[in-house]
Order: C-alpha cells, then structure tokens, then sequence
C-alpha cells in the first residue's frame, strides 16, 4: 500500500522539523511534569519519541507545562548552559510549537491515514462489485448491466437510478458484444464526480 507509506513518511518528516527544532528551543528545559530522561529534546532520538507521544494526543499537557515553566522557582535562568536561558522554556515559543505540531500530526495526518484506509477500502468494494458484474473475469462489463453496476456502487462514484440518460451523455467506448471494460467506466464515473465530464 504505497499511498500510506508515503504518509507514514509525511508524519516521519513532520516528527524530523519538529525535532530539531524542540532540540534548538528545548535541550535544555528542566525536567519535570511531562519532560524525563526519556522524553525530552537532549538528543534527536528522544525528541522523536517525545514527539512521537505528542502524536498521540498522551501526556501533551504534561509536556506544555515543562516546555512553559520560564519563571524561578519552576527553573533557573542563571544556570549556565548554551541556550543563554538557563534550564527555562519559554511560553512565546513552547504554546505555538506544540500547538502548531499538534494541529499538523493529530488532525491533519492521522485524518489522511484515515482516508487512505477508506479509499482502500472502496478500491476493494469496487473491485469486488465489478467482479460480481463480470462472469468471465474479462474486466469487461456488458452494457446492459451498467445501469445496475453503477447504482450498486458507494458514494462518490455512485449514480442512482434512472441513470440511463446521463450513462448515455458520459460516452463511454463499447466494445465488441456491446460490453465496456472497468476502467473506461471508473474514468468516467470519476469525471462526473469532479465535475469535468464533458456531456454538451
């Protein structure tokens, strides 16, 4: 299933941005309420683990409250180390990092994930449709069972009845023995969904 490698590879280089940038804003934070030895932004691999639980919607608070903790007594400003702000976040930087990250992996990655299992899964019941329309297992479907074929099928692609009309105005190509091979059909099925079947 390459379409959810390649989100599998989206979320991987949203967690590689976000990681580098919690290690140049965040190395340094105390550790405390959702920051530890294993979940904080020391090192690249414990960034993309904490990231990796901030995906999952799993102690984000916790890490919120220590990457904003930027007042004595939660952290020491004086403390000598390279970010010139001691062992303190910063709230300006911690709301929006986190918030920004969370919006991107949470809803809009996790959702894709979610419409690529779906769009699988009406690959497959289209799939399955056509084969029950289709007694040869030749791809090709006869004319006179379009009608039925493409009022079976799941929304968006589905035409309901009476659908004779507009089947006849998308011109599909028949072949010999007035039969229509599938992907003829699903080009033009998917040309009437986005509206660019040309029926003049």
């Amino acid at each position: 299933m390459p379409a959810l490698f390649n989100i599998g590879l989206l979320l991987f280089l949203v967690m590689f941005i976000y990681s580098i940038f919690g290690m140049s804003f965040f190395a340094y934070v105390r550790k405390a309420a959702g920051v530890t030895e294993i979940f904080n932004f020391e090192t690249f691999p414990n960034s993309l683990i904490i990231l990796f639980q901030v995906c999952t919607t799993a102690g984000w608070s916790g890490v919120l409250q220590a990457l904003t903790n930027d007042q004595p007594p939660d952290c020491d400003p004086t403390l000598n180390t390279p970010s010139h702000r001691g062992d303190c976040g910063g709230m300006a930087i911690a709301i929006p990092f986190l918030i920004s990250y969370l919006i991107i992996s949470s809803l809009v990655v996790v959702n894709m994930y979610i419409a690529v299992v779906m769009s699988s899964f009406r690959s497959h019941y289209y799939t399955q449709l056509s084969a029950r329309q289709q007694r040869d297992g030749s791809q090709f479907i006869c004319y006179e069972q379009l009608s039925d074929f493409v009022d079976e099928l799941e929304p968006p692609l589905r035409i309901q009845k009476p659908n004779q009309l507009l089947l006849v105005a998308m011109d599909l190509p028949i072949c010999e023995d007035d039969r229509m091979h599938c992907v003829d059909i699903l080009d033009g099925l998917t040309k009437h969904f986005l509206g660019t079947l040309d029926v003049s």
